[in-house]
């Protein structure tokens, strides 16, 4: 048998491993010994995007991307379909061309959940119903992050596009980093930062994208979105260099 890798982070809640596998399923594991609870399955398209998107839990329900462009919410104890939403359609004649895979950074706000797919529109959707609160046009492989405020998306070109939260309209695009192989944005502070091909961390402000700062983080390519923790923002490059940052308190 083909052992299916797994490419993205799992999520923990109720004593629940969900995990996220190549194959296009989505499994839960127990926490205590380790056994299989549940398995949900996908169609798997015949080509698909290296990487996977990480499952997040929102009170008792985890939520995933798949390889054939739906999104899905679960019950995190049985894995039973609460909702499915596609967020891509495949078109086209070429296996290329109807790539729809979800990227990699879906994320959950209070009671939403926010994905962005290749070749196909970035989406809010009302996690309790599944019931779709806005969606914008935009293909991203990097995926996005989000606020409160809004939604920051990496478009396949590397255009940062920052959308309102609570309607899906266009607050800001920042071109000027196309081409960088940038990661998906994160919010630190009162800013949004991406990383990119060469190792250099980029700092945009989250009010108009324009830029505040950059830093040559690392000696090679970074990869996954940064973190933050705390007060701290970290990051690492595909050279092994770990780095990182905080933005100082003024003095009292």
């Amino acid at each position: 048998a083909i052992t299916p890798e797994v490419l993205a982070a799992p999520a923990i809640a109720s004593g629940v491993i969900a995990l996220r596998t190549s194959d296009g399923r989505l499994r839960g594991f127990s926490t205590k010994d380790g056994s299989t609870l549940w398995t949900v399955e996908e169609a798997m398209p015949t080509l698909t995007l290296r990487g996977n998107t990480a499952p997040r839990v929102a009170g008792s329900l985890v939520v995933c991307g798949f390889n054939n462009g739906r999104v899905g919410a679960y019950d995190v104890t049985s894995g039973e379909a609460q909702w499915e939403v596609a967020i891509a359609n495949p078109t086209g004649r070429s296996d290329l061309e109807r790539l729809v895979d979800v990227s990699r950074g879906l994320q959950v706000v209070g009671s939403d959940a926010y994905a962005v797919g290749y070749h196909g529109r970035a989406v809010g959707v009302d996690m309790t119903t599944g019931v779709v609160l806005w969606q914008h046009d935009i293909s991203s492989y990097a995926g996005l992050g989000a606020d409160f405020t809004n939604v920051y998306v990496t478009s396949d070109v590397d255009a940062v596009v920052a959308l309102d939260r609570n309607g899906g309209a266009p607050v800001w695009t920042q071109t000027k980093l196309r081409l960088r192989d940038l990661t998906a944005p994160t919010r630190f502070g009162n800013a949004v930062v991406v990383g990119d091909y060469k190792g250099y961390l980029h700092w945009l402000d989250s009010g108009d994208g324009h830029f505040v700062a950059r830093e040559h983080a690392a000696g090679g390519r970074i990869t996954a979105a940064p973190l933050v923790v705390g007060d701290d923002l970290y990051v690492q490059g595909e050279d092994g260099t770990v780095a990182a940052y905080t933005v100082p308190k003024p003095a009292a």
